[in-house]
């Protein structure tokens, strides 16, 4: 799997649009079952694994993700769910 530019999505293709309407803006929670996927994305070796972890040595000099991560671009790169991630920085 290559990881291109022309791959991501940037701010630069994102049409405006003209509906300036404060109830679109409020935030509703779609369910309260919510639940940690993490662990199913943990430990399992998909078809991207590989190529991710020898770009990430290359790109960023690491060998190893913070807590979290790899479960979260296991997750994105699979494409079976819609993804929210929230991380604390550090």
């Amino acid at each position: 799997m290559l990881f291109l530019m022309n791959d991501f999505e940037t701010y630069d293709n994102i049409q405006p649009t003209d509906d300036d309407n404060e109830e679109s803006d409020k935030v509703t929670w779609i369910s309260n079952d919510v639940h940690d996927d993490g662990p199913e994305y943990s430990d399992i070796q998909f078809n991207h694994t590989n190529t991710m972890l020898e770009r990430f040595l290359a790109l960023f000099g690491l060998r190893k993700f913070r807590s979290n991560q790899q479960e979260a671009i296991n997750c994105a790169l699979e494409r079976r769910y819609h993804l929210f991630v929230f991380m604390p920085t550090g």
